[in-house]
This record gives C-alpha cells, sequence and structure tokens, in this order.
C-alpha cells in the first residue's frame, strides 16, 4: 500500500493513486490490475489473492500547520477609538487567514463593551451574543478579562488556564498586544514566563503589536518592551499613532499565514475492512523535483533519535502519524514540486 502526497511550492494536495497489487508477492500482478481472485474494496483499495500481502491505493493530504493567535487588548479610559477599530477589523483578519486555508483559532483577553473599552466580536468569527457571551469555540474564544494600560503581558500570563483549551500542541502561535502605552513586565520576563508555562507549546512563537513608536498626541507611552518582542521573535507591528488599523490587521494577517508552514505530520492511513498495517513494514521516501531518484528516509524510535533526519511515529505500538524528523522537516519545506511517497508493505489479515 502505498500513499503519494505532492508539494507544490508551500502547499500540499494529494496525488490520485491507481489500486495495484504487489508484483513481488503469489497472486499479484505488477501492471496495476488486480490480480486473478483479486477482491475490490469499493473505495479505491485493491486486494490481490494472497490475502497476507494484499496490496493497495489511496490518497492523502498532508496540510498547512494551525494557528493560534492570543490577542490582548487594552481597555483603558484612552482606548475608545482603538477598541472600535479593532473590532471593525478582526472579521477581516480571520477572514483573510481563513481564505489562506490556515486552521486558525483566535483568543481574544478583553473585558465586554460594560467594562471599560471592551469589545465584542461579531459573527462570523464571533457567536454574536454581544455584549455578554461572543465565544464561539474552537475558533472563537472571549476572555472576558478587563486590561490595563499597562498589565497586558502579565494578565496574558496568569490568566492562562483560562484559555489553554484553545491552543494545539502542533500550532504556530502568536500574541498580539493592542495598547496606547507600555508593559511594566519586563520582555525578559514575559519570554520566560510565557516558555515556564508549557516550553513545548510556545517555543518558536512570534510576538505582534500594535503600539506606539513616538510618544504622539494619542499616546500614553512609547511601547519599548513590545518593541524589544517584537524584534527577538520576528513578529510584526504597527504604529498606533498613525490611527489606521486595517492595514496592520493586513500585515498581522500576512504573517500568520505566511508563518504557517505545511505540517511535517502524515496521518496514519487505515487499512481496507479486514485488513491491518504491520508498522515494522512501513518505508519513507521523499523525491526532492520531478525526475530526481527517490531518497529512503531512515525509521528512527522517536524525536530523540533524529540525528541527522528520517521519521519517527508518534506511538510506536498504535502509530496514528508518521513524523518527519526536524531537519527532514526543514529540508522538504523548502522543496519545490517534492513528493513524499509511504510504502505499507504487506497488509495482514484482523484476527
Amino acid at each position: 500500500m502505498r500513499i503519494t502526497i505532492c508539494l507544490l511550492g508551500l502547499l500540499l494536495v494529494s496525488c490520485e493513486g491507481t489500486a495495484t497489487t504487489g508484483g513481488d508477492h503469489d497472486g499479484g500482478g505488477g501492471d496495476g490490475r488486480a490480480a486473478d481472485g483479486g477482491v475490490s474494496f469499493g473505495d479505491g483499495h485493491t486486494s490481490s489473492g494472497d490475502s497476507a500481502c494484499a496490496t493497495a491505493t489511496t490518497e492523502a493530504t498532508l496540510t498547512k500547520q494551525p494557528s493560534d493567535i492570543v490577542f490582548i487588548l487594552d481597555n483603558s479610559g484612552s482606548m475608545a477609538l482603538e477598541a472600535t477599530w479593532v473590532q471593525q477589523n478582526m472579521n477581516g483578519f480571520s477572514q483573510q487567514i481563513a481564505a489562506s486555508g490556515v486552521d486558525f483559532h483566535v483568543v481574544v483577553i478583553s473585558s465586554y463593551p460594560n467594562h471599560g473599552y471592551g469589545i465584542c466580536i461579531d459573527p462570523p468569527l464571533g457567536a454574536g451574543g454581544c455584549p455578554t457571551t461572543d465565544s464561539k469555540p474552537p475558533t472563537f474564544l472571549h476572555v472576558d478579562q478587563q486590561v490595563g494600560s499597562t498589565n497586558g503581558l502579565s494578565l496574558c500570563i496568569s490568566t492562562y488556564l483560562n484559555w489553554k483549551s484553545a491552543l494545539r500542541p502542533n500550532a504556530a502561535k502568536h500574541v498580539v498586544i493592542v495598547t496606547d502605552d507600555n508593559s511594566k513586565l519586563a520582555a525578559a520576563s514575559f519570554d520566560s514566563q510565557l516558555q515556564a508555562l508549557d516550553a513545548p507549546t510556545f517555543t518558536g512563537y512570534k510576538f505582534h503589536g500594535i503600539f506606539c513608536y513616538t510618544k504622539c498626541a494619542t499616546a500614553a507611552n512609547i511601547g519599548t518592551v513590545y518593541k524589544t518582542l517584537v524584534q527577538q521573535t520576528g513578529g510584526v507591528s504597527g504604529d498606533l499613532c498613525l490611527q489606521d488599523f486595517k492595514p496592520v490587521f493586513d500585515k498581522l494577517a500576512t504573517a500568520v499565514v505566511s508563518g504557517s508552514k505545511i505540517s511535517c505530520d502524515i496521518a496514519m492511513p487505515t487499512a481496507p475492512a479486514g485488513k491491518k498495517i504491520n508498522p515494522q513494514q512501513v518505508s519513507v521516501e521523499m523525491v526532492a523535483s520531478a525526475g530526481s531518484a527517490p531518497q529512503k528516509l531512515p525509521h528512527v524510535a522517536d524525536l530523540t533519535q533524529c540525528g541527522s533526519g528520517g521519521w519517527y511515529y508518534d506511538n510506536n505500538t498504535t502509530p496514528t502519524k508518521i513524523i518527519l524528523c526536524p531537519s527532514t522537516c526543514t529540508w522538504a519545506q523548502g522543496l519545490t514540486g517534492a513528493k513524499v511517497t509511504v510504502g505499507l508493505g504487506c497488509l495482514g489479515n484482523i484476527e
């Protein structure tokens, strides 16, 4: 059984598979047709007469890495106009991400409109329950928390248990602050405390912000802490002094989409009815470009054994995913017109 997955640039599309039988096994033909006595499974799978070595083909798709985005919105008295602009631009922001094919979750840490300059998010992102309940899980979660002008980063840490459920372990993480002030919590302290919450979850996160670059008329303070975090994590920012939010939200959406690379997790395929896969017989090959020779990737026990590359299972006994090692994943994401072939060997009978 083989699963072929094609990479087109950074987008993966499934490749049409053709039912085949294993030419190396009794009862199987090597010409792409079912052998005499073969059985059609009705879903594109074909078994040869030798049930112990049945072969088949199917389709699989690798998708872009999902993204989890956490917004921290200043609700203080100087943010009246800014709160309105955030509310107006949030749906356009989310729709740009959705149109790109990225699976996203949005968390908003902010009070509702009846407490300070809080906000509600209208449908389709929000549920339309303003002014008290606009959460729409799993895509959108509103954490009802009044955010002051200088404590946004601290509240991001202290409210973690309230929004942890919206995060996914394999998703890219983005944290966004919108404020006209600076943070009392230093950049280094925020970074270390965020990582301490769950290092695997927040490794490689991007920090973005809309804050004041200068001491303009609308600025309570210059956002020096946020500028540092943006620079350290490779995020993007916009100058709140310009009072023009749409271009900044467009830039944020672009950053989220470009940060969602192709996932290097391959869903473990299911065998035809009555058959089972022997995980020890699975092989993975990479074809870097059209016409190039396939390169067999080594199977390693787990992430700690990746060394110079290869692949491993999420669970060696009952695998649900084939995961490319970090170096192999980076290599694959940089290729154009590459494909991955997963061979499953002989299919056994379920007893």
